[in-house]
């Protein structure tokens, strides 16, 4: 299985979960069925967070880009020293 996985292009190991398409596919390919089973209480932990998500959407107020302004010596270079004469 983890062959497989690697064949996709996903890497894992044998601790790490997959969501429920990739182990659809992957399933499929090596001939097996697979049925996802939700429980009621991520079902409606689920439903709880989309009412969240719609409700913050409808209060964002909309803001001004936040912008900084680099040039190539502040991006590359450490601090610029003063010589204080001592």
């Amino acid at each position: 299985m983890i062959g497989k996985l690697l064949s996709m292009g996903t890497m894992s190991n044998i601790n790490q979960s997959i969501d429920y398409d990739t182990a659809f596919v992957v399933a499929s390919e090596l001939g097996f069925e697979i049925e996802k089973i939700v429980s009621i209480e991520d079902e409606f932990q689920a439903r709880e967070t989309e009412a969240k998500d719609k409700e913050a959407e409808e209060t964002l107020k909309p803001r001004p880009p936040v912008v900084t302004i680099m040039d190539t010596w502040t991006m590359g270079n450490p601090a610029p020293r003063h010589d204080s004469g001592y």
